[in-house]
């Protein structure tokens, strides 16, 4: 019930975000970088997104995942959900202007350990309400480093 909630509030809220969350079993959502790239190919400014997460550890913040560091040596260099008390829903929702058209975003994995938990997620391409794309980290396996590519949806995610 509780994904059913979030996933019907994310809808109604509207604008152009990135969403990333829980696909099935449980496990901690941890990251080192999540970043954003423009139909043009260069990296949107991390001064123009806003990241929100469901909870977070202390010195593990949602702003970890957009710092520009890309590896992590421990935890505190990435966004990590919070583990006291229990989070039983972890996401992490990346919100970005609808005049930017995304064509990539790229997700850098966690380097210390537990890489293993970013398959139990999904990443979302919305934009007011409507789910563009979807794409499933355990369909790619364990990676350092995961490349989504929007292609046609970019195009559609511009207000006109």
């Amino acid at each position: 019930l509780s994904i059913y909630l979030h996933n019907l509030l994310l809808n109604v809220a509207g604008g152009c975000l990135i969403n990333i969350r829980l696909a099935s079993d449980f496990a901690y959502l941890n990251l080192a970088e999540v970043q954003l790239y423009d139909a043009s190919g260069a990296l949107v400014a991390r001064d123009t997104i806003a990241l929100k997460m469901s909870s977070f550890q202390a010195g593990a913040s949602p702003s970890n995942c957009n710092d520009g560091v890309l590896t992590s040596t421990n935890e505190s260099q990435t966004c990590h959900s919070q583990i006291s008390p229990f989070d039983p829903n972890p996401w992490l929702k990346i919100e970005y202007k609808c005049d930017i058209m995304l064509s990539k975003v790229m997700v850098y994995n966690r380097g210390e350990g537990s890489q293993e938990r970013i398959t139990k997620y999904l990443l979302e391409h919305i934009r007011d309400g409507r789910t563009l794309a979807t794409y499933s980290f355990s369909a790619a396996g364990i990676k350092s480093v995961y490349q989504v590519d929007f292609g046609k949806s970019a195009s559609t995610c511009a207000r006109a």
